[in-house]
């Protein structure tokens, strides 16, 4: 396996400086999820929340998992 940022150690796995960018994406990307939802009101977050939970239980109860 060929890293040439120093992500991914020999064994596969990421390395302090590859766990360190993956825990920054991931706060960057929920961040940005989390934008459009923070300008509903409580009543629209209700209502979205109520629309949507038919689909995740479907979405989750098809995952092999």
């Amino acid at each position: 396996m060929c890293d040439q940022g120093g992500l991914i150690g020999d064994d596969g796995w990421l390395t302090e400086s590859g766990r360190a960018v993956k825990q920054r994406v991931e706060a960057l990307t929920d961040d940005l999820a989390a934008k459009p939802y923070e300008s509903l009101e409580p009543d629209e977050l209700d209502e979205l929340m109520a629309a949507l939970e038919p689909l995740a239980k479907l979405l989750l109860a098809a995952q092999p998992w």
